[in-house]
């Protein structure tokens, strides 16, 4: 009766552990073939004990072919779950399992055609047969299968690192400990010992379910960690069902004056299966209200903080939250809250507790954890690490267990890194789901609550940013004023010009003037016109480089010489004024791919800027070399500009310094504007300095050595 209970026992163990893993991830291929495997193992296991139990020698021969072919099996299953456990490699040819299926075809038809076992007898109460033909290829089949299974299972434990290395090496010691176990037992002493002692072949499946529950429970192997981990409610669940259905089978056996026999068994079996379900419900709703209370509270804490992340944009209330689930609900010894700054690449502490040294001692810890998140942006668990990891080492060595993600998109925002527990135990898949949940939720809180301090400081300098925009709008109305100002100025006076010595030109006394008057007038007439051109044709031109309608054309030109004929056509109006221009040629020509009539145009602008706007000194130019770019600088001792006019000098329309304005009256506010579009055309750039009124100006012209179009 002993033996009955403890073959019910076993049974009913792999009963359980194959549904579990069936019903809990149907979608899974390794749990599928797991439960089938688990389902094959019953009904060897019910086969192997009825051929010794049943008086009838057909239906014991039966139960003996049934044995055979349902070990066959077995292995066919075992072998496909080690070739899909963890990954698939070699199934992912799907001819490789039909292959493998034809011996067991084969071997399952010799099994019911006698040609594995023959003879079949009962000697006390004990099955015995002569081996047939196929039997040693029954047992070569089961050791080869056994041992390419096993194999596979090897290989991946030397790949595999951390938790998925320990899981396959569990795995594969149960599997590999029962199934030898199992072989010898049944295949070599099933016909020399009693029964009750070669069954120990059947209940050597214990390792299986027991190092496989512990691969469950230790690394939540086929995702039923979390059910499995209630082992107290499975444990009074199979108790109460042992009980019942021994205390059934033996009343049934007493009532009707029979001794116990498969179909007392099997009316056992249908009751303990139809018992377990409701006696688990029972107890899983007694243990939710008074054993596992704490597990309950910690669900309904993590909904309550759920909540509270998302109607808060506080982000010292986000923090004080998160501190106090971690502490409170987790337990942990030990946490660190860092957020990334707005503004650059650093991470801010804003919540740390539990570390015995000084904040700055783990900084480089930290910095390696958030260096990894932001290429990986994936949960750290530091057992789950392989323990030659540089990362995994320096956790460890720190007593970091998890580093968690605060991500929004693609962007890392911060980081939540924990301690072990102070319970010492391991954060179960139930923890590490909750902590992804939460990570989630303190994602979007912290990132709103960033968002809503942004606008608040925002808002506490609104005034002064108006006042500023003001400020620019005030400055922009002065340049309108001047605008109009400057163009009226600049096209009257050339036309009233024009229009007084066409007066002269055409009055009835011009034919009595003399030759020098009359070349006078002309001349005026010319140059009045040429003022009016200029006027005409720089406005022309910036509109022009605005509305992109001016393709540069691009040549390889002499930079210094260039630069020598502008300064040599200008140089006569410095020396009219007493004021110097220097430029050092290059020892050797320099050539530059640019447009050399907008170059020069530049550089004419530039220069002559320079000899209007300078009372004494002059103005020098020097040039700078590398291989990929050039800079010309243009350095005079003219009237300079403020500091809160250089950012318009080039960036504005028609805009004049207040000195220009009173040196020079005849300019148009065009030329620095003009002389930028065109560098931005080179892909080039232009900078000013100046150290302020009468301080002089420094323009420095950046130019590609040999940009295309």
């Amino acid at each position: 009766m002993l033996g009955l209970i403890f073959f019910i026992i076993v049974l009913l163990a792999h009963l359980i552990l194959g549904n579990l893993a069936f019903f809990k991830n149907r979608q899974s291929k390794t749990n599928k073939i797991f439960s089938l495997l688990v389902l094959f193992i019953v009904i060897w296991m019910i086969a192997s004990y009825l051929e010794n139990e049943l008086a009838s020698i057909k239906l014991s021969s039966l139960a003996l072919k049934v044995d055979f072919a349902a070990g066959a099996i077995i292995f066919y299953f075992f072998v496909l779950f080690c070739f899909t456990f963890q990954e698939v490699h070699i199934l992912k040819n799907r001819i490789i399992p039909f292959f493998l299926g034809i011996p067991v075809i084969l071997l399952v038809i010799g099994s019911f055609l006698n040609l594995i076992a023959v003879n079949p007898k009962i000697v006390k109460q004990t099955i015995t047969y002569d081996l047939g033909p196929f039997f040693y290829i029954y047992v070569i089949y089961m050791f080869f299968y056994m041992l390419l299974g096993c194999t596979d299972l090897i290989v991946k434990a030397k790949k595999f690192n951390g938790i998925k290395r320990a899981q396959t090496v569990y795995v594969l010691l149960g599997l590999a400990i029962s199934s030898s176990v199992a072989l010898v037992f049944n295949l070599f002493l099933q016909r020399f010992l009693p029964a009750e002692i070669f069954r120990f072949g059947n209940y050597a499946l214990i390792f299986f379910v027991a190092f496989t529950t512990y691969a469950i429970l230790k690394h939540r192997f086929l995702d039923i960690r979390i059910v499995i981990k209630q082992s107290i409610v499975y444990g009074l669940t199979l108790g109460s069902v042992i009980i019942l259905t021994v205390s059934s089978v033996l009343g049934v056996a007493y009532f009707a004056k029979i001794n116990v026999n498969y179909w007392t068994l099997t009316f056992g079996l249908i009751l303990g299966t139809l018992l377990f379900d409701p006696i688990k419900r029972s107890f899983q709703s007694f243990a939710n209200k008074y054993l596992f209370t704490s597990l309950y509270n910690y669900q309904a804490t993590i909904r309550a903080l759920s909540q509270e992340l998302t109607t808060t944009i506080d982000f010292e209330k986000i923090i004080s939250y998160l501190n106090q689930i971690m502490q409170e609900t987790m337990h942990v010894e030990k946490m660190a809250v860092l957020v990334r700054d707005q503004n650059n690449a650093h991470y801010n502490a804003h919540k740390i507790f539990g570390f015995v040294k000084k904040e700055a001692a783990f900084w480089p810890i930290f910095s390696l954890v958030t260096e990894h998140l932001e290429k990986n942006q994936a949960l750290i668990v530091q057992e789950e690490m392989d323990a030659e990891n540089a990362l995994a080492k320096k956790m460890k060595q720190n007593g970091l267990a998890i580093a968690l993600p605060l991500s929004r998109g693609k962007k890392l925002i911060g980081v939540i890194i924990l301690g072990d527990k102070i319970s010492a135990d391991s954060y179960s898949k139930q923890d590490i789901e909750l902590l992804e949940v939460l990570a989630n939720q303190a994602s979007v809180a912290i990132e709103n609550a960033l968002l809503y301090k942004e606008v608040r400081d925002f808002t506490l300098h609104l005034k002064e940013k108006v006042a500023e925009q003001t400020e620019d709008i005030k400055k922009l109305y002065a340049v309108k004023n001047d605008f109009l100002h400057i163009v009226s100025h600049q096209l009257r006076t050339p036309l009233s010009a024009l229009n007084g010595l066409v007066s002269l030109w055409t009055d009835k006394d011009y034919e009595a003037q003399t030759k020098e008057e009359k070349d006078k007038i002309k001349e005026r007439v010319k140059i009045s016109c040429d003022r009016l051109s200029n006027v005409t044709n720089r406005m022309l031109d910036t509109l022009n480089f605005e509305k992109g309608r001016i393709i540069l054309k691009f040549e390889k030109i002499d930079l210094g010489k260039t630069i020598q004929e502008t300064v040599e056509m200008l140089k006569p109006n410095f020396e009219k004024r007493g004021l110097y221009l220097k430029f050092t040629p290059l020892e050797k020509s320099f050539f530059i791919n640019a447009d050399p009539k907008y170059l020069s145009q530049v550089f004419q602008n530039l220069i002559d800027n320079a000899e209007k706007y300078t009372r004494q000194g002059g103005l020098t130019i020097q040039i700078r070399k590398s291989l990929k770019e050039a800079k010309i600088i243009f350095k005079d001792t003219g009237m300079g500009l403020e500091p809160e006019e250089k950012k318009y000098a080039l960036h504005e329309k028609f805009f004049r310094g207040r000195g220009a304005k009173e040196q020079y009256t005849g300019g148009t506010g065009l030329g620095l504007y003009l002389v930028k579009q065109i560098i931005d055309g080179h892909h080039g750039k232009i900078e000013v300095a100046s150290a302020g009124r009468d301080q002089g100006t420094e323009f420095i012209v950046t130019l590609p050595v040999n940009w295309k179009k």
